[in-house]
């Protein structure tokens, strides 16, 4: 995977975002296990605005399903991504 996913599954949501804006491609790549960067930052409990600026970087992402089948709104663990990532599910 990308750097981008390191750095968020090990939470440093601060070098994710400085990462994710000098390589914005890194948002739409696809693990083996289909999970996005979007599907990173849901379930590692990145901050709304980290999911807002991948789900930016690659808005389809919000559709796309995981190994397990779920989209990125099943697997998150704040309440307020939830919600944001269901609302944009709408908007791919």
């Amino acid at each position: 995977p990308p750097p981008l996913f390191d750095l968020i599954v090990r939470r440093d949501f601060d070098g994710a975002l400085n990462r994710l804006r000098r390589h914005p491609s890194e948002a739409s790549y696809r693990h083996p296990r289909n999970w996005t960067a979007l599907h990173c930052c849901a379930e590692s409990g990145a901050p709304l605005g980290l999911v807002l600026e991948v789900w930016r970087a690659h808005p389809d992402a919000a559709i796309m399903r995981d190994y397990d089948g779920k989209v990125p709104a099943e697997v998150a663990v704040a309440e307020e991504v939830a919600t944001f990532l269901e609302e944009a599910r709408g908007k791919a």
